[in-house]
């Protein structure tokens, strides 16, 4: 079982590294986080450390139910069980993302590897004084950045059983810093 986990592990890292390749020539191994437990295998993984101002950041992130069953369901947030969370280190000091709805939304998750898209979503109030960066931020279907160091998590979050006080959860978090600027 143990061997079938590192071998479920190390395929979806290869595939992250296959899919941020963005030159043939040897380059250094793309920033990739890997956080595994409970038959899950959640990966995230930028196609390189630093990034100029204003270049749209891809993310690949992946989540592999790797468990005995043929499936499994996750029971959380209707945006999704996992959420992304980006946390300026330098700079201003913002922190964006984390929201998620309250509802218990079915996410079945067959054997293998399934790809997770980025969202974003947070909130703020009218008087904040960075209310229009949010508000521009948030907009935007790509991830842009602002100069600095940012640390970006991807976390799945939820149950698995349908939502109850007493139902097992689970929770992942793959975390990896980037430069800006």
């Amino acid at each position: 079982m143990a061997a079938r986990r590192i071998r479920a592990g190390l395929i979806v890292l290869a595939m992250l590294i296959g899919s941020c390749a963005s030159q043939p020539s040897p380059e250094p191994t793309p920033p990739t986080a890997i956080a595994q437990g409970q038959g899950f295998v959640l990966a995230m993984a930028f196609p390189a450390d630093h990034f100029a101002p204003g270049d749209a950041i891809d993310v690949k992130t992946t989540l592999a139910w790797i468990g005995p069953a043929p499936n499994v369901t996750v029971w959380g947030s209707g945006m999704g069980p996992i959420g992304f969370m980006f946390e300026e280190l330098t700079g201003r000091h913002r922190m964006m993302g984390g929201a998620m709805t309250a509802d218990c939304v079915r996410h079945p998750f067959p054997q293998g590897v399934t790809a997770i898209p980025l969202t974003k979503s947070g909130g703020w109030t009218g008087d904040d004084p960075d209310a229009v960066f949010y508000s521009s931020f948030y907009a935007d279907p790509q991830l842009h950045l602002p100069a600095g160091r940012w640390r970006i998590t991807a976390e799945l979050d939820g149950t698995l059983a349908e939502c109850a006080m007493d139902a097992p959860g689970v929770s992942l978090k793959a975390v990896l810093e980037i430069g800006v600027g």
